[in-house]
């Protein structure tokens, strides 16, 4: 999706959030996913008809690369 940024829609976004455990907190507008992992940010994916500017693209990929770190991290301490 990086190399892409200026072609990424809110459905696909909406979907890589929820992939990674992120789940929409209800009534939220705009939309508000939220991580199960404490610590972590609720992301808002903003609906808008067509694809999502580059910037917003890039941030939200930044938080969910970053839930996957933290994913990670929980794994690593759960075998210990």
């Amino acid at each position: 999706m990086r190399n892409r940024l200026g072609n990424i829609k809110f459905s696909e976004m909406s979907a890589l959030a929820q992939s990674v455990g992120r789940a929409q907190r209800p009534g939220s507008s705009p939309p508000m996913y939220v991580s199960p992992l404490p610590g972590r940010r609720a992301l808002p994916i903003h609906y808008h008809p067509g694809c999502m500017k580059k910037g917003t693209a890039k941030a939200s990929l930044d938080i969910i690369e970053g839930d996957l770190d933290a994913w990670e991290v929980q794994l690593e301490e759960g075998k210990r």
